[in-house]
């Protein structure tokens, strides 16, 4: 953790090794405090305000990557993702029509959905061969931490609810995000501290997400991104009778439950 004691104790110091590195501390913890919106940071607050008490105000170790946020336009929430990673990896932004395109042509989508793990990784590479891609199992929160802080980009099949938080229903309403950046709450700490120093505590481990269907950055539990991901099932009722034509691999939801898809360069 990067801590800067109050100007009056640097001032004192009456060295001037010191005074450089309290300089070149604030200079480090500038850096790596991200900008965020009034939205984000109303929400980083709230989970603080869960573990705080009138005695004790609960802080946090955080860590946000920069990542643009881009709407979908219809089912193309896998495809609007994997646009996300690109962009947070520096690779050229390829337009979401020719992604489709492509997705389309080797029979993984027909409206932009996307049911498997393994065909958004073998979309990407085709798009961006310097892409290296992992597919996986749900990281641990440790793990996550490192892969994060490690620049690489994290995309999560989940449940959407209806305000888009992650929820249980058996697959019926499959989403896609890229996982940003965490927020560990530590009751230890005392201030929130962005920074890419490990965090001593996973036990309360929130995580940045983007998607879709909103512009703003969300904050969710990540236990609760863990257990959504694991419960993805079936296609659910609603697609199998809304008369439209949805591409799924043989192996049906097992080609997303459990998974994750890891980016890197």
């Amino acid at each position: 953790m990067f801590f800067i004691g109050p100007a009056k104790q640097r001032f004192l110091v009456g060295s001037y090794g010191c005074f450089c590195v309290g300089i070149i501390n604030l200079w480090i913890l500038r850096l790596m405090t991200p900008t965020i919106s009034a939205v984000l940071e109303n929400r980083v607050s709230c989970v603080l305000d869960k573990f705080s008490t009138e005695e004790h105000r609960c802080g946090a170790i955080a860590f946000l990557r920069n990542v643009k946020p881009l709407l979908q336009n219809g089912p193309q929430c896998g495809l609007v993702a994997l646009q996300m990673a690109a962009s947070s990896l520096g690779l050229p932004m390829i337009g979401i029509e020719q992604i489709h395109r492509l997705a389309k042509e080797k029979g993984f989508t027909n409206r932009g959905e996307m049911f498997s793990v393994e065909w958004l990784n073998e979309l990407a590479l085709a798009i961006w061969p310097t892409l290296q891609g992992t597919i996986r199992d749900m990281p641990t929160a440790e793990e996550l931490s490192e892969l994060l802080k490690n620049e690489c980009a994290v995309l999560v099949p989940y449940d959407c609810d209806k305000n888009n938080e992650p929820v249980i229903r058996n697959g019926n309403t499959a989403h896609w995000c890229i996982v940003v950046g965490y927020l560990c709450c530590d009751l230890n700490e005392s201030e929130l501290v962005w920074s890419k120093q490990k965090p001593t505590c996973f036990d309360n481990m929130y995580v940045f997400c983007l998607h879709g269907k909103s512009r703003h950055f969300a904050l969710w539990k990540y236990a609760d991104l863990f257990e959504s991901n694991a419960n993805l099932n079936e296609i659910g009722e609603k697609r199998r009778t809304d008369g439209e034509i949805y591409i799924l691999p043989c192996e049906g939801f097992a080609a997303l439950k459990r998974k994750c898809l890891i980016l890197h360069l």
